[in-house]
């Protein structure tokens, strides 16, 4: 099981990131963001963000998954940042950047919430809501409409869950 202290620092220093990415935003300060975002994927992750970008989300998750004490806060801290990404790319006029990779923040996110069966933080489900709007009228791969329909039988809307994607 995941030490409760590892996941209150890593929630720690994601929403410092977090607070700092929203400020260059509001100052349309995108480029700079962008280095916060790989910034905080090299502190965070231990990886650089070119290197997590070739990864499939699939292949993130079995990396991570090699250390169960630290997989799921990671697969969270990344899919939020990929979340963040995709707001920055989106407002750099990059629209047919995102989804791609709001697909792969979001199979993440589910993921590690899935696995620690809470969210691991106030906004967590909030961000997969967002996510899944966000992804209405984009064909998500295969491998996660099965993580949403959970998703939804796991918020008790079963109805929601059977519904086309």
């Amino acid at each position: 099981m995941i030490e409760q202290d590892y996941i209150m620092r890593m929630i720690s220093m994601l929403t410092a990131a977090i607070v700092k990415l929203i400020d260059q935003r509001k100052r349309k300060e995108f480029p700079e963001a962008l280095t916060t975002v790989d910034t905080a994927c090299r502190h965070l992750l231990g990886a650089d963000s070119a290197v997590l970008a070739a990864l499939s989300d699939v292949q993130l998750i079995e990396f991570y998954r090699r250390d169960p004490n630290t997989g799921p806060v990671r697969w969270y801290a990344l899919g939020v940042l990929l979340q963040e990404k995709g707001r920055i790319l989106g407002e750099l006029g990059r629209e047919a950047e995102v989804p791609a990779i709001e697909e792969k923040s979001l199979s993440l996110l589910l993921e590690a919430l899935r696995e620690m069966e809470k969210p691991l933080e106030a906004d967590h489900c909030d961000r997969v809501e967002e996510l899944i709007r966000r992804l209405e009228s984009v064909e998500l791969a295969p491998h996660i409409l099965p993580k949403v329909a959970w998703y939804y039988e796991w918020r008790g809307r079963s109805q929601e869950a059977v519904a086309p994607h």
